[in-house]
């Protein structure tokens, strides 16, 4: 098995234990993905009110853990995945 396949079946590992309910894993989440998606969402909106920021990062957050994560299908990688669903949702605001 590839390094990329043996990463992809642990981000699906892990959005699967998400959309189980697991804490652990939302929090694992976060703090693995938070930086990306903050820096996708300044890059898209070049928005430099820092609170117009945060409040689109967490709207983004509710969207993922309400379910938007089970839309993730293993195909690429989590971080590639989350870079085109943030700058889509951005692109909302």
């Amino acid at each position: 098995m590839s390094a990329d396949s043996e990463a992809r079946n642990d981000d699906v590992d892990l959005v699967s234990a998400i959309l189980e309910g697991s804490e652990k894993a939302w929090h694992d989440f976060v703090e693995r993905y938070s930086g990306l998606i903050l820096g996708v969402i300044r890059r898209q909106l070049f928005e430099a009110d820092e609170d117009q920021v945060r409040t689109i990062y967490v709207e983004i957050l509710s969207a993922l853990y309400n379910g938007a994560l089970g839309k993730y299908k293993g195909r690429s990688s989590l971080s590639t995945w989350l870079i085109v669903s943030t700058r889509n949702r951005a692109h909302d605001y």
